[in-house]
């Protein structure tokens, strides 16, 4: 699960530094152009090569109603998919707030980056997918979710600290808490999963 979530992660960083060449040699309207047609190239390579896999519950007569109360259901009945859905919420909150405002911050004093140097500094976040799997197999898999998820959450803190005294004026702080705030949400979304799935392996049914 872990490799499977790094190449969602790399998914995320490549279109960034993509789209910062475009907006550096071409109108930063291409980048919408360019994702259109990635979007349509996408959809007709899954309808040419997605397995049609037969479904595991061909014969059931659970409606789609009662598969979303299920999920509701859920939340009050596994204490662990509440606190994995509150701590992700918050902790991909600030995780996509620091990646949003990370644009006009590098744009403008004293880095002046140009939109192609603001794509490249996306490359930082390139981390988890080398390092979340290791976590995963190294830490997750061995200790107790609540202290695997805590040491994540531990390191993401701590680079927003560093960020948040540094970021304004060294570059250092800000790929410190670009590293340390990406793999500490990354590592602390597979701790909660993991345990999300040993608990509920079949969704609740």
């Amino acid at each position: 699960m872990s490799v499977v979530f790094g190449g969602l992660m790399l998914g995320q960083v490549l279109p960034r530094v993509i789209s910062g060449a475009l907006t550096s040699f071409t109108s930063w309207r291409n980048v919408y152009w360019a994702a259109l047609g990635l979007q349509f190239l996408l959809l007709g390579l899954l309808w040419l090569f997605f397995p049609d896999y037969p479904s595991n519950n061909a014969n059931s007569s659970t409606s789609p109603v009662q598969l979303l109360w299920r999920v509701v259901r859920l939340a009050f009945t596994e204490p662990i998919l509440a606190y994995g859905c509150i701590v992700s919420l918050l902790s991909n909150a600030a995780m996509s707030s620091f990646w949003t405002t990370l644009t006009a911050l590098l744009a403008s004093d004293p880095f002046g980056f140009s939109s192609l140097q603001i794509g490249l500094f996306s490359l930082t976040a390139i981390d988890p997918v080398v390092l979340v799997p290791l976590y995963s197999s190294f830490v997750v898999e061995h200790v107790a979710t609540y202290l695997a998820a805590s040491i994540a959450l531990i390191c993401g803190i701590a680079g927003v600290a560093v960020g948040t005294f540094t970021g304004t004026f060294s570059l250092v702080g800000l790929v410190f808490q670009a590293l340390a705030i990406d793999f500490g949400v990354d590592s602390t979304s597979i701790a909660y999963r993991s345990a999300i799935y040993d608990a509920v392996p079949r969704g609740g049914e």
